[in-house]
């Protein structure tokens, strides 16, 4: 996504830094799964080649479970695979304090809050090597010092995600 705003709100699309997390597959009868999850990341934001007055780094904790259901289908001599889940989650993305006139100022405000929190869920459609997703949140924080619509109320990102088989172990 080529918004700001957007890439801050769902940290999973931005440049990050640093991502460690846990999850825990368990299986519910032969198809369906359940994974509860959590996620930390160290994130960086930049608008330009001047590293200091553009940009600003945020922390992201995140913690959910994933509910789906997989599908293998034999398509000639190979199986493919196909599935869906929705993950529900919570979401905190903090500010560095160091960073905070960087922050307002590249997000067009001028008070933002430290720290955002957000409930969301993502719904995602696996198609062998190609998955369609619609990451949909709703921001907790209030908002009525805000001026860019964006950043309070609802915001989802569509998208598609692509993967290849280069290397197989």
């Amino acid at each position: 996504t080529a918004s700001l705003v957007k890439t801050f709100l769902f940290p999973d699309i931005a440049r990050r830094d640093f991502t460690i997390g846990f999850a825990y597959v368990s299986k519910i009868g032969n198809d369906f799964f359940f994974i509860p999850f959590a996620e930390f990341s160290l994130n960086r934001y930049k608008v330009g080649n001047d590293s200091i007055s553009n940009s600003f780094r945020t922390t992201s904790a995140i913690a959910g479970f994933k509910l789906g259901k997989s599908y293998k289908v034999k398509v000639g001599d190979d199986i493919k695979a196909f599935g869906f889940s929705i993950n529900p989650y919570y979401n905190i993305i903090s500010t560095d304090p160091k960073f905070f006139g960087n922050y307002n100022n590249m997000l067009g405000e001028t008070n933002l809050a430290p720290t955002f929190h957000t409930l969301g869920v993502n719904a995602v459609l696996d198609i062998t090597h190609v998955s369609l997703f619609a990451n949909m949140k709703q921001v907790l924080n209030n908002t009525n010092n805000i001026t860019n619509g964006d950043l309070k109320g609802f915001n989802y990102v569509i998208g598609t995600l692509i993967s290849t088989d280069i290397l197989k172990f």
